[in-house]
């Protein structure tokens, strides 16, 4: 996938959005997670996203990162339509395979499929699923929610749903690098990228939650900053990778802060109560660390390493080297 950047976006897509509705409390917005709709004294997070990156996870990511996106706003997704468009050449076992991983991943959430639409097309070489979560809840969190103040705690690893995808979908690629165990490793991460339980467990503290997709902990830091208007200073070695990530990563030399992200949480809090957040989050054997802090200044992210500082800002699109593979690019790490 590659996105449209944020300046056409900001300029023409989101000046083009029908009739106004004044129950629409939070509609679209540049690194917003999903739409928040007021019904009845409730609100109900409604919000759609496309998985193009994974044919052999197809079906579990399909579940997993959209629901991700409903949580980030502290409410819990419990029903799902999916469109799924294939190549013409698909077999019915080829659905079925993708359908018991929608199935298995929906009972993880508890979650129900009240919906879709299957279909063969020959506009497309690989399968396409596209997902529409909804949930209610009786309150809200933004993306841009951030205050100068304020810290960033990071759940999990960078790069959890790009070191299982490419694992999963690039084997050939990785045969010289990783032993059977280190493959069966690097795959079984695709059990991590659901949020869901990060996201309301970090609910009651949290004054932004963001879910880092394409682009990765990057994309979704500057995401961050820019909704919030607030420059956020980071450091690079308090962000956590696993050493598995590492090894299959720098196979194709990507870095894992630009690269699918998806089971890691971004979370904006109070400072004075990060620790217990993070307390609570370990308490549901969930890893938790604190990578950075929130200022005033203009809307960016510095990211300090021992190398020294890099300043990132302007538009936010960043190359997401897994992305780039699928469509044949060349793969660069330095992004």
């Amino acid at each position: 996938m590659v996105k449209f950047s944020n300046t056409f976006i900001e300029r023409e897509i989101l000046t083009m959005l029908g009739a106004h509705d004044n129950s629409v409390v939070l509609g679209p917005g540049i690194g917003e997670d999903a739409a928040v709709i007021r019904i009845n004294g409730s609100y109900m997070a409604v919000h759609t996203d496309p998985v193009t990156g994974s044919s052999n996870l197809l079906g579990w990511l399909a579940v997993h990162v959209a629901a991700n996106d409903i949580a980030t706003r502290g409410v819990r997704p419990r029903w799902f339509l999916l469109a799924l468009i294939l190549p013409v050449d698909s077999s019915e076992n080829d659905v079925v395979r993708i359908m018991r991983q929608v199935n298995d991943a929906l009972i993880e959430l508890n979650a129900s499929l009240v919906g879709g639409h299957t279909e063969k097309s020959d506009t497309v070489t690989r399968p396409i699923a596209v997902t529409t979560v909804i949930g209610v809840g009786d309150r809200f969190i933004r993306t841009g929610g951030l205050r100068a103040g304020d810290v960033v705690v990071m759940t999990k690893y960078a790069a959890l749903e790009a070191t299982a995808v490419l694992a999963s979908d690039f084997k050939d690629k990785l045969m010289s690098v990783l032993s059977e165990e280190e493959f069966k490793e690097a795959e079984g991460l695709y059990k991590m990228v659901s949020v869901v339980n990060d996201a309301l467990t970090a609910a009651e503290y949290a004054t932004s939650m963001h879910d880092p997709t394409e682009g990765g902990v990057l994309q979704g830091l500057l995401e961050m900053a820019y909704s919030s208007g607030k420059l956020i200073i980071v450091d690079e070695d308090n962000i956590p990778v696993l050493p598995i990530t590492k090894k299959v990563l720098d196979a194709f030399n990507l870095n894992p802060l630009t690269v699918l992200s998806s089971g890691s949480l971004l979370i904006g809090v109070k400072e004075n109560e990060a620790g217990k957040l993070i307390e609570k989050l370990r308490e549901m054997r969930i890893n938790a660390s604190i990578i950075g802090r929130v200022i005033d200044g203009e809307p960016g992210v510095v990211v300090k390493s021992r190398s020294g500082e890099r300043y990132f800002k302007g538009d936010l699109t960043i190359p997401d080297g897994v992305m780039e593979m699928w469509l044949g690019s060349n793969i660069k790490g330095d992004s």
